[in-house]
């Protein structure tokens, strides 16, 4: 589900596991076992050279996506770890992850992301016990033999799964940068390691782009709006979001382009057009990137 919201775009629905979407794209299912290896995409940087007819991916399509004209696509579903025992489910996964299977290392941290939220939502201050049914009694029972140590590397297994080449997880790591980096202290201990994150994270969105994603676009839409991980640009903001219509107009984020026209000048918003045309080339126009 491609929806444009106030931390990302799909960070939500990635991290719940749970996404349902209508619209014009095409539903497909490449159902991936996480016992069988995957190859990894790599990350390109600023000045690598744009990709020329066949997309450079080597995803393995193990997550639902809407398929749109020009080899466009948006997740509709990342997938969900498997049921059962958190330990025992994290420990059967783990070999998989240690040998490169991208999908095994992202069910892992999905497994204690769900069983950090589960324990954080018991343990709420404003929740009352009429808040919590039995599925939710059920989830934390499931979590109850994790350690202190299993949780402290939900960050590590999402670390790891992007770097294997993981989409889900390279999104939610471009996005959810309280998991993959720390809190506003850890900025200002290590902001090498800051500036290391962004430019990874950056580097993951700009080849998912190249690849198709109308996900990876939204989430740089954002990240030029709000100026943290890149230089604040409303504009190029607005020319993400021009794209994102041209691809698919069932998806246009139409309130979040409103409110960007108030801060753009007509001659800002003509630029902005321009600036779309190359950044759908990019994406998703298949003609234009089969000629270069």
């Amino acid at each position: 589900m491609l929806r444009v919201a106030q931390v990302s775009v799909l960070l939500l629905t990635i991290m719940l596991s749970s996404c349902t979407q209508g619209g014009g794209g095409k539903d497909t299912t490449a159902s991936g076992d996480a016992t069988q290896p995957r190859k990894v995409a790599p990350a390109h940087s600023e000045g690598a050279p744009h990709l020329k007819g066949r997309r450079e991916s080597n995803w393995t399509r193990d997550f639902q996506v809407a398929e749109y004209p020009g080899g466009a696509f948006s997740i509709k579903d990342p997938g969900s770890p498997p049921a059962g025992d958190a330990a025992s489910v994290i420990q059967a996964l783990e070999p998989l992850a240690r040998s490169g299977n991208s999908k095994a290392t992202f069910q892992i941290y999905q497994k204690t992301k769900e069983c950090l939220d589960a324990i954080q939502s018991q343990t709420s201050v404003a929740a009352k016990p009429s808040d919590f049914d039995r599925s939710r009694e059920e989830a934390v029972e499931r979590c109850r033999n994790l350690t202190p140590d299993d949780y402290a590397r939900t960050a590590e297994w999402l670390d790891l799964a992007a770097s294997q080449g993981n989409l889900p997880a390279q999104l939610i790591y471009a996005t959810d940068i309280s998991t993959a980096v720390g809190d506003a202290s850890d900025f200002v201990r290590d902001p090498e390691g800051l500036k290391d994150y962004k430019e990874k994270a950056n580097n993951y969105l700009r080849s998912a782009i190249k690849n198709g994603s109308l996900d990876a676009l939204a989430v740089m839409s954002e990240n030029y709006q709000n100026g943290v991980m890149v230089e604040k640009d409303n504009t190029q903001s607005y020319a993400y979001l021009l794209a994102i219509a041209k691809a698919s107009p069932d998806l246009t984020p139409k309130w979040q382009m409103k409110l960007l026209e108030r801060d753009l000048s007509s001659s800002e918003i003509n630029d902005a057009h321009r600036r779309s045309e190359g950044i759908f080339d990019e994406c998703c126009n298949e003609t234009s990137r089969n000629n270069n």
